[in-house]
């Protein structure tokens, strides 16, 4: 019984041991890190995005709303 729990522990330890050696070889926490980094700014572009989509809007009605209609002369014009 006592060699069993010996042996758990080892293979826990070497579990842990080699999990972190290959989550910093292949640095997927820095992948992690970077990836929660780039969430943030979309999400700032997002909200910035948002709030400048309405000020264009409005600025259009009211470019339309002061531009005389001009008659237009291209070619796929009817």
């Amino acid at each position: 019984m006592e060699n069993l729990l010996t042996v758990l522990v080892i293979c826990i330890v070497l579990f842990v041991v080699f999990r972190k050696f290959n989550l910093w070889y292949w640095k997927i926490q820095e992948h992690i890190d970077n990836q929660k980094r780039i969430i943030e700014l979309l999400e700032k572009i997002a909200t910035r995005a948002g709030s400048m989509d309405e000020e264009v809007i409005s600025i259009n009605r009211k470019f339309k709303n002061n531009k005389p209609s001009q008659q237009q002369n291209g070619l796929l014009d009817d």
